[in-house]
């Protein structure tokens, strides 16, 4: 029994954020650091599937105004892979740049294009569908370097705030 589900428990994920040169910064939320999740990610498909906010949902810093709407997206779709008892697992969700992407793991990617045409949703963003080629590259920037991870367990251990919520950690 693998060690991973779709959409992964609380405790698999973590959260950071990274500025590309040249660019602004993004918010990311992963769960790349599990391992057997990685190597099953190595032998299969990588896919990301991207919403494009339109401008007037975008802030200055091209993150969205209200992130209601993707949320309720994203719900409905894990639900939707869910009920399907998918092989595809839910690696990272990267939003900013007008943007929130998600990345999958899967054996061929159909099973993300048919839970897109039967969830019911009317979303106000474009959605755009790509394979991702240079998967370690993407593995690598999705995943928190190590050394940060040790230093926020770190934080948690000491107890409360932001990262005891991520990581289970204080009261």
């Amino acid at each position: 029994m693998s060690s991973f589900s779709i959409d992964g428990s609380q405790q698999d994920w973590v959260i950071f954020s990274r500025t590309i040169p040249g660019s602004k910064p993004i918010l990311i939320r992963s769960r790349t650091s599990n391992q057997e999740l990685r190597a099953y990610a190595d032998a299969n498909l990588m896919t990301r599937l991207r919403c494009v906010l339109p401008a007037d949902q975008q802030s200055d810093v091209g993150m969205p105004k209200s992130t209601e709407e993707l949320d309720t997206f994203e719900d409905d779709f894990i639900r939707g892979l869910t009920e399907r008892n998918a092989q595809t697992y839910l690696l990272a969700v990267v939003t900013g740049e007008g943007n929130r992407d998600f990345f999958f793991t899967s054996p061929d990617g159909s099973e993300i294009r048919q839970v897109v045409k039967d969830i019911p949703y009317n979303p106000s963003f474009q959605l755009q569908f790509a394979n991702v080629e240079a998967k370690e590259l993407f593995l690598d920037r999705l995943t928190v370097p190590p050394e940060a991870l040790q230093r926020a367990k770190s934080q948690a251990a000491k107890g409360g705030g932001f990262f005891s919520k991520i990581f289970g950690g204080g009261h």
